[in-house]
């Protein structure tokens, strides 16, 4: 239905295929990343308020999903000659609000999630309805050339002068009257997304999250407020209760290269989230620009940025001449020599963020240690100690304990293992002889190595050594494992990894070798029950089977699959498709138990591992990320235990750590004053 003075043409112009590749393949199912361009884009017209609906009717055809704002509106001109011109730069003055849009391809994100879009907009003169269908679109772009631009005409629901006059009757949602409501009278502008092309019902209350985590904006300025179905987004809806803070509240400011850079970081007591919500996230005039995980390439300290949510505004991103900034929002272009300059600033910053972390847990772990120290020893579960040993000992496990991640129990473990090693002398004869043993077989008899290894693990149980000694000699077994892995096959280094699962990673020791678990997967994707792209039956025989280690904790609660290749061989999109189809097939069986997935081996193409609870490494990779944490393990212990340089344990780490070890506590070191004080006055072997 038109109104008395319709007279406008609507066409939507664009070039072939553009609708697909910029509307249905960069937003499909994504409905946050389409919800967060039609925020922007009621942020661009001045908007003060935005009500988002999302209804999750059982009847899948009743769902849809409106986002109504108080902006300014458009004219029918400025609908014909802007919003309907695909790829028209915005305008952006410098005004009290920087535009967000810039590339004028937004409008097509609600394609991504929807086959019909209402666009209902009121300006002081003019009130229009018009609807896109994408099935109409999609014909009308395949009938034209390649080489020209296709046109597409919407239909016309009204053209007319005043808002009242819209036929509310012919929403079926309800929708264009409460987007009347809102606007009282005034201007604004409602876009109805129906026909979802989203199987599941998008979920409010993930709208209402991610609002706050994909713009500063709706939480830090009065004048922009967004609801979603009547629910006002804020803090205490999109971020969680931090338990340190830097600062406190409110935001530092800093300059790169004349540029000012805003910024703070929050640290969870428990991280309730999904690995991929955690880390920092790079924000450019109020929305997202570098979406989470994301550190500045900051590896080796994960086990304090699963507990990091930190946000770094940079808005000079926004203003650079070249666009810097990916269509969908999600990556920065890292190697602009600007925005590398935030880079290395973001890598600096990061690491004392975590670093002031670590003091803040520190303080409050010793008050918590001496606590559990105390009700053990009254339970008669420790040794009684002297009050001074107390202290001494709780100075050393305040700066362990918190490195050992959130494994229940785990600090209750160490304190006893530190606390009987503090009252018994470690077996040094045999651990020397165990090694010796090794120097002298050298490395071309794999089982012989894996064997003393074995007898060494057996040997080396926390009553008998002290925590320093043990992090010394794993560095140096991971030193000569860098030799042993490229002379050895992949069986051999299959047992490698189920003996010892912490050489992955340093919080893997409280995994075991599950072979049930390994037994079930395997015949669920020999019999075609475990999902796949491809046919499992021949990878799954028993003479051709990938090397696949199952690890599990003892309740299941936490699964590892690692498939292993030699540095020798390339890794595969076969070994990835494999790999994935059995995280699949874990997904279902085990729907609540932490799950990931390891690809080791030689990854010359950079192979992208394309699911998040998959990692790539190379072998390289493993034995530097696995030996570094045990180094910073050791470094903590002598940096608090500051041993006099004839101290026993002392000489025990150089003689079990060998030089390798050494040198690497000196790289540590030169950041640390104090751990750096300790190693110039080396003890000589005796």
């Amino acid at each position: 239905m038109a109104g008395d003075g319709g007279s406008q043409h609507y066409e939507l112009r664009f070039s072939h295929h553009v609708i697909e590749h910029l509307g249905l393949k960069l937003y499909q199912n994504k409905p946050t990343n389409v919800v967060a361009e039609l925020v922007s884009n009621a942020w661009d017209a001045g908007a003060t308020k935005v009500d988002i609906t999302v209804s999750d009717n059982e009847d899948r055809a009743k769902r849809f999903l409106a986002v109504a704002d108080n902006g300014s509106g458009m004219t029918p001109q400025g609908l014909a000659e802007d919003y309907l011109v695909i790829g028209k730069p915005k305008k952006r003055p410098r005004a009290a609000r920087y535009s967000m849009g810039r590339k004028g391809i937004g409008k097509l994100a609600p394609f991504g999630i929807a086959n019909a879009i209402d666009i209902v907009t009121v300006t002081e003169t003019s009130a229009t309805w018009l609807r896109l269908r994408l099935e109409k679109l999609l014909a009308d772009g395949a009938a034209s050339s390649p080489t020209e631009l296709a046109s597409s005409e919407p239909d016309i629901i009204f053209e007319g002068e005043r808002a009242s006059d819209l036929p509310v009757d012919q929403d079926i949602t309800g929708s264009v009257a409460q987007f009347l409501s809102l606007i009282e009278g005034k201007t604004g502008t409602l876009v109805l997304l129906s026909d979802l092309s989203v199987l599941r019902a998008i979920s409010a209350k993930s709208l209402l999250e991610s609002m706050g985590r994909r713009f500063t904006v709706t939480l830090n300025r009065d004048d922009f407020a967004v609801e979603v179905n009547g629910d006002l987004v804020g803090a205490e809806q999109s971020l969680p209760e931090f338990e340190f803070r830097i600062p406190k509240e409110g935001f530092v400011t800093e300059q790169i290269g004349g540029k000012d850079v805003r910024y703070w970081a929050g640290f969870v007591q428990t991280a309730a989230w999904p690995s991929d919500e955690a880390g920092v996230g790079v924000y450019a005039h109020g929305k997202i620009a570098q979406d989470r995980p994301f550190t500045f390439g900051v590896r080796g300290r994960e086990i304090f940025t699963r507990y990091m949510y930190a946000v770094v505004e940079a808005d000079f991103l926004d203003e650079l001449p070249e666009d810097v900034i990916s269509t969908d929002r999600s990556s920065i272009d890292w190697d602009n020599p600007i925005a590398r300059q935030l880079y290395e600033w973001g890598q600096k910053s990061l690491r004392r963020w975590i670093e002031d972390y670590r003091d803040h847990k520190a303080t409050g772990e010793k008050r918590r240690i001496l606590a559990l120290v105390d009700d053990r020893i009254e339970r008669g579960e420790l040794p009684k100690i002297r009050d001074d040993e107390k202290e001494m000992l709780s100075d050393l496990l305040a700066e362990v304990t918190p490195s050992l991640g959130k494994q229940e129990g785990a600090d209750v473990i160490v304190t006893s293992a530190v606390l009987k090693a503090y009252l018994h002398r470690p077996t040094r004869e045999l651990l020397k002889k165990l090694w010796g043993s090794y120097s002298a077989e050298g490395s071309q008899d794999a089982y012989t190595f894996l064997n003393i290894v074995d007898r060494l693990a057996q040997a080396a149980v926390p009553e008998a050594l002290s925590i320093a000694v043990t992090f010394a000699q794993r560095a140096y077994a991971l030193s000569c494992l860098m030799d042993f892995q490229h002379s050895r096959g992949e069986p051999e280094l299959q047992k490698l990894i189920e003996r010892f699962p912490w050489i992955l990673q340093p919080g893997f020791e409280k995994l075991t070798a599950n072979q049930q678990l390994r037994t079930v997967v395997m015949e669920a994707a020999k019999r075609g029950l475990s999902p796949s792209r491809f046919d499992t039956s021949e990878v799954v025989d028993e003479e051709t089977k990938p090397d696949f280690v199952f690890l599990s904790n003892l309740d299941q609660g936490h699964i590892v699959v690692v498939e292993i290749k030699t540095p020798r061989e390339d890794l595969t999109l076969s070994n990835r498709e494999q790999l994935a189809s059995y995280m699949t097939y874990l997904e279902q069986q085990y729907p609540q138990s932490k799950r990931e997935g390891i690809l080791v081996g030689s990854n010359s193409s950079n192979l992208d591992p394309v699911r998040r609870d998959i990692r790539i490494m190379s072998w390289s990779d493993v034995f530097v990320e696995s030996r570094r944490g045990h180094i910073d393990m050791l470094a903590a212990m002598l940096r608090t235990a500051n041993p006099d340089p004839d101290d026993a344990r002392l000489q025990q780490v150089l003689e079990f750590g060998g030089d390798a070890v050494w040198e690497l506590l000196e790289k540590v070191g030169a950041n640390d004053e104090e751990l750096s004080e300790l190693l110039q006055n080396r003890p000589k072997l005796t």
